[in-house]
């Protein structure tokens, strides 16, 4: 995350701001060692694959599906989904069920730093889904 903080800290100076670094937004690395395309990360396993098992996964059973089975992504989603509503929770955002309830509004921002690019958003849900090397929560300076 070495370049990525380095951004950061350019840009916060610039801006005058501080910043919160979320270290649990960086990349995941996992992977699936036999797959019919060969290594893949988890999230590349093609639909074609993941729609050949019967029955068809839903949101609730896509764990089971047999190319998971013994890996560390259903217990690696826990744990982003923990942090991320943590996150969102503090960005004024509540997940109730599959949606998020507006609990305060903020004028606060989040960047993500990226070291090929610098990418802002205003606080909303899908910015708390980010991953990359580093999730940074830049706030105005007094």
């Amino acid at each position: 995350m070495g370049r990525a903080l380095d951004t950061m800290r350019y840009t916060a100076d610039s801006l005058g701001m501080t910043h919160e670094v979320e270290h649990w937004t960086q990349e995941l690395g996992l992977k699936l060692e036999e797959t019919p395309y060969g290594r893949l990360s988890h999230w590349d396993l093609p639909g074609e694959v993941i729609r050949s098992e019967v029955p068809l996964p839903t949101h609730d059973s896509w764990k089971e599906i047999s190319y998971y089975q013994g890996t560390q992504s259903p217990e690696t989603f826990e744990q982003l989904k923990l942090h991320s509503d943590e996150f969102l929770k503090r960005q004024g955002f509540e997940r109730v069920g599959g949606k998020y309830r507006i609990l305060k509004h903020t004028e606060d921002r989040v960047v993500r730093i990226l070291p090929w690019r610098l990418r802002a958003d205003l606080a909303c849900p899908s910015a708390g889904a980010a991953t990359g090397p580093g999730l940074v929560r830049f706030l105005d300076a007094a």
